[in-house]
């Protein structure tokens, strides 16, 4: 009969343990947000889909919503990003935000899932500018 060394006995050890944190990890986040994931300043790490999207459908609520004042020697203009014809696609957005490590490629996802653990993932919001809006002069 064949006996298995104490050497090998510790590395299966360690194989099997980092598979089995990999498969917690991956069961835990597949249904949420990974780690260290930010729109802009909005933290969305360990997020539902629904909770992710409530978040973003705010946070770029507010800012369509906020003023920009630009100004020059004494002139001053207030406009709202809606009055430069600037919209935001909070789906899509949302999309690029929860798609992040689910991609299907074994390697590159679980690459994704141990970079999150480590690095902060800063992503922008996708957005559309309405140039037509921009050069009308009526």
């Amino acid at each position: 009969m064949y006996q298995i060394n104490d050497g090998l006995k510790k590395r299966l050890f360690v194989i099997g343990l980092l598979v089995g944190i990999l498969l917690l990890y991956y069961l835990i986040y597949r249904e949420r947000v990974l780690p260290n994931t930010y729109l802009g300043d909005l933290n969305l790490s360990s997020k539902t889909r629904v909770e992710a999207a409530e978040a973003i459908g705010k946070k770029l609520e507010n800012f369509e919503d906020s003023s920009i004042i630009f100004e020059f020697d004494e002139n001053k203009i207030e406009l709202s990003p809606r009055d430069l014809g600037i919209s935001f696609n909070t789906a899509l957005t949302l999309d690029k935000v929860y798609i992040l490590g689910k991609s299907g490629n074994f390697f590159d996802d679980i690459f994704q899932g141990l970079k999150s653990l480590l690095l902060k993932t800063s992503l922008r919001a996708e957005y559309e500018v309405d140039f037509d809006l921009l050069t009308d002069s009526s």
